[in-house]
């Protein structure tokens, strides 16, 4: 929720304060810059989180019977649920490095196009991509709520092939945004929002 509001807020801050009138150029430089509002704020808040954590209790970690637990952790992966889990999970996570970088300036550029349907979500979500991508965090709080109802009805393995079908559609549907649109006359946001949405069903 938090996140989801964080990036509301900043997306509409930067259609209000700096998305002027001009060309895509003019108002890509204002939106860059008006970024940096938002990492002076991170800054402040992290100082004073910072200096908040001097004043937490102390809460030093339990003691183990072992003095290192270092093989201890080993042998858990070498137990095969465990095991393929670590396999899959390690390919699937390198595709957050693109995903969280790059999807916010490529949805950007998608509601720099603003005319239409694209106006009605920029009024919502705000511009710079950021805004948008909450899609992904509201469709993940669904999906986490109706684990427990899934869970009991299919298996982890079901689950997990969920997910990772998931994450292919979502970067088809990326790819392909365009084509889809023009095939079906939808505005390409429309096409790329239930993309977005596929991230509850990646993370959850």
């Amino acid at each position: 929720i938090g996140w989801i509001v964080a990036s509301i807020a900043v997306g509409q801050w930067l259609l209000l304060n700096h998305t002027p009138v001009g060309t895509d150029e003019v108002v890509k430089a204002a939106q860059d810059a008006g970024r940096a509002d938002a990492f002076r704020l991170s800054a402040i808040l992290g100082v004073v989180m910072g200096i908040y954590c001097f004043f937490l209790p102390r809460t030093p970690p339990a003691k183990s019977k072992e003095s290192v637990a270092t093989f201890k952790a080993i042998g858990e992966f070498t137990r095969n649920p465990l095991l393929m889990l670590f396999i899959l999970a390690i390919p699937v996570s390198c595709i957050h490095q693109f995903y969280f970088v790059n999807t916010a300036p490529f949805l950007a550029s998608y509601q720099a196009q603003a005319e239409g349907f694209v106006t009605f979500v920029n009024r919502i979500v705000g511009v710079g991509g950021g805004g948008l991508m909450t899609v992904g965090q509201m469709s993940e709080i669904v999906v986490l709520a109706l684990i427990p109802f899934f869970a009991r009805r299919l298996s982890r393995k079901s689950l997990l092939a969920i997910g990772l079908f998931a994450y292919a559609a979502r970067m088809a549907i990326f790819a392909y945004a365009d084509s889809i649109a023009a095939a079906t006359g939808l505005s390409p946001v429309a096409i790329l929002i239930p993309g977005i949405a596929m991230h509850g069903l990646c993370f959850g």
